[in-house]
């Protein structure tokens, strides 16, 4: 397999974007969080302009909201599709 490069955020608002995405995600259902992993979105705190307080998000939410915005998006979407569809292609031999 080869490894894949993850897009990081280059700015706040792309950081904000990404944690957004990743909370929208995890309450949709679409992302299933173990129980032991604790994401701490409760004590996320958000600032009287709105803005997300920066050192209040622990780093396994930040990993999170990375890898997942980074498998909806760029080269790791491109690389997903490709083995998801290789994973179907060997599934319809198998029959």
């Amino acid at each position: 397999m080869r490894n894949v490069e993850m897009d990081t955020p280059d700015t706040r608002a792309e950081f904000e974007l990404r944690l957004n995405y990743l909370r929208e995600t995890v309450i949709q259902g679409k992302l299933h969080v173990p129980r032991d992993l604790d994401l701490k979105f409760e004590e996320v705190r958000i600032l009287p302009n709105g803005r997300i307080d920066l050192p209040t998000i622990n780093e396994m939410a930040r990993l999170n909201a990375n890898t997942t915005y980074s498998m909806r998006r760029g080269p790791m979407k491109k690389w997903l599709e490709q083995s998801l569809a290789k994973k179907d292609s060997d599934l319809a031999d198998d029959k």
